[in-house]
Parts: structure tokens; C-alpha cells; sequence
């Protein structure tokens, strides 16, 4: 669901082991939420489409940054100093970012967290039900927000878990793990030799990943996708609107949203799928 972000040197990587080559299209980053997504470019810029235009899900700023994150009902983007900048709906404060250097931000359903740049602490705002705004302390490398909870990468490659619990999501499993994902009420971390485990509910199987090697994952609200090491997409869970219906090709990235689906190839094109009935204008590729 939201949203941690492909690093360039994944998308570099994937490019070269292409056999034709990577032939860029401008984008380097895809962020799919619930009824807007938005995307990266090369030079800096931000796109966003879909979403409730009152609300200003869509109306990316004409700044410059290097890393987005979308959540439900609001957008964030770092620039190159640190600072987040952030869009949409601001109600509960989810849009009033703390001041300060972070290397990374996601967005979850009315709250944020980010990770700070000088000492790997943890800062989260907005809505704080459930206790999902409230961090552990510590030192940590990686972060994923869900819808109301939020899961965080130690620097000894366990993970923690904060925010809502009523189906296991912030319970996890013991570790290692160099990736993490957090979705609807559900989580799932990646193992360093690329197999991937789930935990939280699995009403609809998004807590029952396939067997294989994976080198990126991400959880929408009541699905799971995931890069495998050919470059080929999968998903599981659920597929009423087809958010589970993973075209053919080489990703670089892939974002689960609540009911669709956008993935960064490696010749820097996005291709979205799913959104159904939901459909909102999201799943319009730019």
C-alpha cells in the first residue's frame, strides 16, 4: 500500500540485465493509493492522476524532488535536502510533516512516518488511533506504512510493527528480512535469499505468497505484489477489480494500491491494472 520506493540503482540494475537494453521513458518511481497515483520523472517532476479533485489528491506541487509516496488521501515527496513536502487531504494533520532531514516517507490512511536521515529515528503524524503515529525508538533502515499500521526494518533485520493489531499485522515473524511491506491489515517481509513471508490476515490469500525469489515487495489494501529476479510481476489476493492481473514483461517496481496496481518497467514506462468498478481515473497510465 504505500509505499516504499524503488531506489535507482534496482531500476540501473534490472536495465542492464535486459537483454535490448533500458530505454528510458522519463519515469523512475510509481506510487499507486487508493483512488489517485502518482509517479516520478526522471528530472525530478511529479504526476499524479485520479482521486476527488476537491480534495487536491492529484495537484502535485511543480517542485523537484527525488522520492514520492502516496497514501490514502494524501501525497509526499522528499527533495534532495531531506525536507517533505505534502498534498491532498489534511484534516488530521497527515500533511503536516515534522521539520528535519529524512531519507525516506510513506503514507498510510490519515498518517505519515518518515525516516530521518542523521540517525535512522522514526517520526510519524496525523491521525494517531491505534497508536499507529507512535514509533518505537531505535535505529532502523527501512520503512512501510499501511492503512493504520506501520512496520519498520531494524538494522538487525528484524522488524517492527506499530498501529492497529486486530488481525496480526503488527505481530511479525522472526527475521532476518531486508525489505518489508504493509498493507490493509496485513504485512509481509522479504528474505534475504528473496523468499517472502506474510502475517496479518488472509481472508482473501494476500498473506499466501507463492514460492520463488522476489527482490522487491509491496501490499495493497487486500492484495500483495512483488517483483521476481526475471523481472516478472506477481500478485495474490484478492482480484475482484483484476488488481492481481499482472501484465507480461520486465518490472523494475511495482506499488499495490486498494484496487489497482502500477508497475515500473524497466524501459521506464508505467503500466497500471485493476480498479474495476473503483475506477477513479487511477489506473490512466501517463
Amino acid at each position: 500500500m504505500v509505499r516504499q520506493w524503488a531506489p535507482a540503482l534496482l531500476i540501473l540494475a534490472l536495465c542492464v540485465a535486459a537483454a535490448a537494453g533500458c530505454r528510458s521513458r522519463g519515469w523512475v518511481q510509481v506510487s499507486a493509493a487508493s483512488s489517485h497515483t502518482c509517479a516520478l520523472r526522471k528530472d525530478g517532476t511529479v504526476k499524479c492522476w485520479g482521486g476527488e479533485e476537491e480534495f487536491g489528491y492529484s495537484r502535485a506541487p511543480a517542485d523537484k524532488f527525488v522520492k514520492i509516496a502516496t497514501g490514502n488521501t494524501h501525497s509526499s515527496a522528499l527533495d534532495k535536502r531531506g525536507a517533505i513536502t505534502c498534498w491532498g487531504w489534511r484534516v488530521h494533520g497527515q500533511c503536516k510533516p515534522p521539520s528535519g532531514a529524512f531519507s525516506e516517507v510513506g503514507g498510510g490512511y490519515l498518517h505519515a512516518c518518515g525516516r530521518l536521515r542523521t540517525d535512522g529515528t522514526l517520526a510519524c503524524w496525523g491521525l494517531d488511533v491505534f497508536g499507529r503515529s507512535t514509533p518505537p525508538d531505535g535505529t532502523f533502515t527501512r520503512l512501510a506504512v499501511g492503512y493504520d499500521h506501520t512496520c519498520a526494518l531494524r538494522e538487525d533485520g528484524t522488524a517492527a510493527c506499530w498501529g492497529r493489531h486486530h488481525e496480526g499485522q503488527t505481530r511479525p515473524p522472526a527475521g532476518p528480512f531486508t525489505r518489508l511491506a504493509a498493507g490493509g491489515s496485513h504485512s509481509c517481509g522479504l528474505r534475504r535469499g528473496g523468499a517472502v513471508t506474510c502475517w496479518g490476515t488472509n481472508h482473501r490469500g494476500q498473506s499466501k505468497p507463492p514460492a520463488g525469489s522476489f527482490i522487491m515487495i509491496d501490499a495493497g489494501a487486500e492484495h500483495t505484489c512483488g517483483v521476481r529476479t526475471d523481472g516478472s510481476v506477481a500478485c495474490w489476493g484478492r482480484n475482484f477489480e483484476g488488481q492481481r492481473d499482472a501484465p507480461s514483461g520486465a518490472f523494475a517496481h511495482v506499488s499495490a494500491g486498494d484496487t489497482h496496481t502500477c508497475g515500473l518497467r524497466t524501459d521506464g514506462s508505467i503500466s497500471c491494472w485493476g480498479c474495476g468498478k473503483w475506477d477513479s481515473g487511477q489506473c490512466e497510465e501517463p
